[in-house]
């Protein structure tokens, strides 16, 4: 019996109160409900201490979560601003940025480039967000998107999030957020490409024993 479940039938009989009880049995829940829970999910995530300056030489848990050399991490903005801090934040990280300026931009990168992650502003000349996330979640591997925003309310995240976007970054873009959450994209994204391949191979054995 899991050490947790046997506490709670022990602490059964002790004289405590029902207030007690009933929160150690939420406290439980909760532990099994995040140990269930996929890895990297937004929700399950400390944020990161946005003092800590990443310099060239980055921090081990920004290290950890970097992808092979040379993947490829699409931005796509109309501001050239954007894009300029953009490239040199990751200048010194495996990911090599592709860039973009409108929708139809986006669109032709994605259409001939995989990649596992997609940065995004939320208003494009041709388009939104809506529009990219609509044509990466038709990609046999789709990209995890960020939506940038400047002041993003609760709604622009509850809204990316219920579309099955990944994540809100708020613009003016911090270095230190922007490559832990690209790294845990990245952690996400790979790791659920993973799961499907195998899912895959496993049917294709079964169909051959068959």
């Amino acid at each position: 019996m899991p050490r947790l479940a046997h506490s709670l039938l022990a602490d059964s009989g002790n004289p405590l109160s029902t207030g007690v009880r009933v929160r150690r049995k939420i406290e439980v829940e909760e532990d099994l409900r995040k140990s269930l829970q996929p890895p990297d999910s937004p929700a399950s995530l400390p944020i990161p201490d946005s003092s800590r300056l990443l310099t060239p030489g980055l921090a081990a848990d920004a290290r950890t979560s970097q992808p092979p050399e040379s993947t490829l991490l699409l931005a796509v903005s109309p501001h050239k601003e954007d894009l300029a801090f953009l490239t040199q934040t990751f200048r010194e990280t495996h990911w090599r940025l592709c860039e973009a300026h409108t929708y139809r931009e986006a669109l032709t990168i994605l259409c001939h480039d995989r990649m596992p992650a997609v940065i995004c502003r939320s208003c494009l000349p041709d388009g939104t967000w809506k529009d990219v996330l609509s044509q990466t979640a038709v990609l046999p591997d789709p990209p995890r998107l960020l939506v940038a925003c400047k002041e993003p309310r609760d709604q622009l995240w509850a809204e990316v999030i219920n579309l099955g976007g990944y994540d809100v970054l708020t613009v003016p873009f911090d270095r230190n957020e922007l490559i832990w959450a690209v790294g845990r994209a990245w952690q996400n994204w790979e790791y659920d490409t993973r799961r499907a391949h195998e899912r895959w191979r496993e049917r294709k054995i079964f169909a051959s024993s068959v």
